[in-house]
């Protein structure tokens, strides 16, 4: 439960229709993944290494994936900042 020393870049990309049932229960993607960001947000982490992502509408799919990689991409290989 601490930062890392190394700089690091992280992307959390969830599509805002990603829900599933596990053994009857079902499991919201999105707010888990909001969590996670915010946990990582108190550790530390700044907006030049870390990023949410939401998809509104969009499900567990490649061809959503597809339409948000350039944009992921770049945020990826631009320059670092703030280290």
């Amino acid at each position: 439960n601490k930062k890392t020393d190394y700089w690091s870049k992280i992307l959390i990309y969830v599509g805002g229709a990603e829900q599933y049932s596990f053994g009857g229960v079902w499991l919201d993607y999105p707010p888990i993944n909001r969590e996670f960001y915010e946990h990582l947000k108190q550790l530390g982490y700044s907006d030049y290494e870390l990023r949410f992502k939401l998809a509104e509408g969009e499900p567990h799919h490649e061809k959503a994936w597809q339409r948000q990689l350039p944009d992921i991409m770049r945020w990826l290989l631009e320059e670092a900042r703030g280290i």
